[in-house]
């Protein structure tokens, strides 16, 4: 049976999970549940034992490192 994935997707999706990888460990958490867990900014702050002033401020940055580490290792371009 073959896959219905384009041809190259599986590749590109294993560097994207490395490059997430290369993230800190609080980054990580801070992107997972934004927008895997799609948990809001409460309760992350709850999740995380922070408050939701500093929620925003860190997924803020945790979203400029991994858009920085992508656009390093060529993923995304740089607009």
């Amino acid at each position: 049976m073959e896959s219905s994935a384009p041809s190259g997707r599986f590749e590109q999706d294993a560097d994207i999970a490395k490059i997430f990888s290369e993230l800190g460990e609080r980054d990580r958490a801070l992107l997972w549940l934004a927008y895997v867990e799609g948990e809001s900014h409460e309760e992350m702050a709850s999740s995380l034992g922070v408050g939701r002033r500093s929620v925003k401020v860190m997924l803020f940055r945790a979203r400029r490192r991994l858009r920085e580490l992508l656009i390093a290792r060529g993923v995304l371009v740089k607009s």
